[in-house]
C-alpha cells in the first residue's frame, strides 16, 4: 500500500499498519464482539464522518476547516437526511437559561453545547455561501421553504466539501467501528451500493447517521409494546446504525431514549420520504380533539410545540393509535397548512382518503361515532367525550377538563360544532428521537461501563441522545448542526494528538 503524503496541516504522519483489530461486528439487530483483521485500508483520512445530513455535513465542513483530510459515507443516494423533509429551521436557543426555560428537564452541559455552538455553525454555513436565510437565532435551510431548495443547500455544502478535497461516498453505509486492541477507535467499515465492503482509517469517528427511527425492534425496545406502529419521519436510512455500532465496541446508551419529537401520521398508508410532511402529518391535530379506542381524550392536544407531546402519548396507547375528531372549520382553516398554520396548498384529508386511509366524515357526531366504531373505537364515549369538549369550549373551562386542552405554544382550541364532522385515524410520527449514544460535552462517545469516552469515537444528535427529555429542541436540526461543529472541533484535536 503507497503511503499517504502529508496533508497540508500535517496530520497525517504517513500510512498505518494495516494489522488494526476491528472489535464490533454489528449487522441488524445483532451487537455481538467478533475480532477481525483488516486485510487493507481503502481510504486513509484525519476524521471520517458518517452522514451528510445537517449534523453530518457541518461535521464534515467544521472539521474540514481546520485543514484535516475529511472522508464523508451517506448511505442515502441523496444528501441532507430528514432535514430535506422538514420546515428547515436551523435555530438555537441564545442563552443557557433560554434552553433551561423551553426545555426543563434537558441536561444542562449538553444544552451549553448546543448554544454555544449555534452561532459558530450559523457563520461558517453562511460564510460558505449556502443558500440559507440567517436569523438572529440561526438560519433556515434552502432560499425557499420547499423540498427542492432544501435539497439544492445540502447539494452546495457537498460541492463546497468535495471542491476543497472532502470525499463523500454516497449509497454507502457505516457497518462497523474499527478498533485497535485497547478500543481505541481507528477507523470504519462501510459497504457501498454494489455490496463492496470498504475500510477507512481514520484518527476520529463522527456518528451523524441519525437516530433509530426505522428500526421496528429498536422502537418497540425503547418506547414500549406499540413502538413498531410508530411511523418515522425520516430518511429511511435513519435505522439505528449508529448506536447499534457503538454499542457492539462498548458504547453506553442516554436516558430519554422513550420519548421523541414528531407529529400525527395517518393510518394505513403507504408513505415515501418527501411526503411525511406535506401529506402523511395530520397537522390539524393541535386544534381537533384526539381520542383512543375507549374515545376519550388521553393528552392535551395543544400540549408543547404544536401539539407534539400528544403525538409522543398516542405512541403508548392500545394499539399505539387515535383519532382525530374535528369540524368542517377546522378542515377549512387548518386542512392545509403547517402545524403553525401556514398555507401549503394540500388537502391532507383528500390525500389520505385517496390512499385508503381511515377517514370518515358525517352529518352529526351520532353518526361519525358510529363509523369510527367499525375501527374498534367505543361509539357512547365518543359521543359523550365531544359533548363534554364542547361543553367546557363555551364554558371556558377547558383547562379544567380531566384532561385539560390548554393551547400551548402553537394551538387553537375551538368547538367541535359545524357539519359535516370528520374523523382520521393516526398512529404517532417520529421525526428525531430524544435518545441514543451517551456523550459528553464534547459530544465523546461514553463507555457503557463507567462512562468514560471511547477514544476517537464522537456522535451527534439524532444518534447521540440526552440532551433533552419529553420537550422539543428549539430545533432538532439546529441541534444537530451545533454538535456537528462541536464534535468537528473535539475530534480535530484529538487526531492532532495521535
Amino acid at each position: 500500500m503507497k503511503e499517504e503524503e502529508v496533508d497540508r496541516r500535517g496530520f497525517l504522519k504517513g500510512a498505518v499498519g494495516v494489522g488494526a483489530v476491528v472489535a464490533g461486528l454489528v449487522a441488524t439487530g445483532c451487537t455481538s464482539k467478533v475480532a477481525t483483521e483488516v486485510p487493507a485500508w481503502d481510504h486513509e483520512v484525519d476524521v471520517a464522518v458518517a452522514g451528510f445530513g445537517i449534523g453530518g455535513s457541518s461535521a464534515s465542513l467544521a472539521a474540514q476547516k481546520t485543514g484535516a483530510k475529511v472522508l464523508c459515507v451517506e448511505a442515502y443516494s441523496q444528501v441532507g437526511g430528514t432535514a430535506v423533509d422538514s420546515g428547515g429551521g436551523a435555530a438555537g436557543p441564545a442563552s443557557i437559561e433560554a434552553a433551561m426555560a423551553t426545555m426543563p428537564y434537558g441536561n444542562r452541559k449538553l444544552l451549553q453545547t448546543f448554544v454555544e455552538g449555534m452561532p459558530k455553525v450559523t457563520e461558517m454555513i453562511v460564510k460558505s455561501g449556502a443558500p440559507v436565510r440567517a436569523s438572529s437565532s440561526g438560519f433556515t435551510i434552502g432560499a425557499e421553504s420547499t423540498h427542492k431548495s432544501r435539497l439544492a443547500c445540502f447539494e452546495f455544502l457537498a460541492k463546497t466539501f468535495t471542491d476543497a478535497g472532502g470525499t463523500l461516498l454516497m449509497d454507502t453505509k457505516a457497518i462497523k467501528l474499527l478498533t485497535s486492541g485497547d478500543g481505541t477507535v481507528d477507523g470504519l467499515q462501510a459497504r457501498d451500493k454494489g455490496g463492496k465492503i470498504l475500510n477507512i482509517k481514520a484518527k476520529a469517528v463522527i456518528l451523524a447517521c441519525g437516530g433509530f427511527q426505522n428500526n421496528p425492534e429498536m422502537k418497540t425496545k425503547f418506547l414500549g409494546p406499540y413502538g413498531d406502529q410508530v411511523v418515522a419521519r425520516s430518511v429511511p436510512t435513519n435505522d439505528g446504525t449508529g448506536m447499534l455500532m457503538a454499542q457492539a465496541i462498548g458504547a453506553g446508551l442516554s436516558k430519554s431514549l422513550g420519548t421523541f419529537y414528531g407529529h400525527s401520521i395517518a393510518s394505513n398508508i403507504d408513505l415515501s420520504f418527501m411526503e411525511f410532511s406535506e401529506i402523511g402529518s395530520q397537522y390539524h391535530d393541535n386544534r381537533s380533539i384526539v381520542v383512543n379506542l375507549d374515545g376519550v381524550r388521553f393528552a392535551d392536544e395543544g400540549m408543547g410545540l404544536a401539539g407534539d407531546l400528544c403525538n409522543e402519548a398516542l405512541a403508548r396507547q392500545r394499539w399505539g393509535r387515535g383519532c382525530l375528531i374535528f369540524d368542517q372549520y377546522i378542515y377549512d382553516k387548518w386542512g392545509s397548512t403547517t402545524a403553525g398554520g401556514t398555507p401549503t396548498g394540500i388537502d391532507r384529508t383528500q390525500e389520505v382518503l385517496k390512499r385508503g386511509g381511515h377517514v370518515v366524515s358525517a352529518n352529526t357526531i351520532e353518526e361519525l361515532a358510529g363509523k369510527i366504531a367499525a375501527w374498534g373505537y367505543n361509539r357512547a364515549s365518543v359521543i359523550k367525550t365531544v359533548t363534554d369538549y364542547n361543553a367546557a369550549v363555551d364554558a371556558g373551562a377547558t383547562a379544567n377538563l380531566p384532561v385539560p386542552r390548554t393551547a400551548g405554544m402553537i394551538a387553537s382550541i375551538v368547538k367541535i360544532a359545524k357539519p359535516p364532522f370528520w374523523a382520521t385515524e393516526v398512529v404517532g410520527g417520529m421525526s428525531c428521537c430524544f435518545g441514543g449514544l451517551a456523550i459528553n460535552a464534547k459530544a465523546e462517545v461514553l463507555k457503557a461501563d463507567g462512562g468514560a469516552p471511547i477514544p476517537g469515537l464522537y456522535a451527534v444528535p439524532g444518534t447521540a441522545g440526552g440532551i433533552t427529555f419529553v420537550h422539543y429542541y428549539v430545533s432538532s436540526i439546529g441541534a444537530a448542526a451545533a454538535f456537528g461543529w462541536a464534535s468537528a472541533q473535539n475530534a480535530v484535536e484529538y487526531a492532532k494528538s495521535k
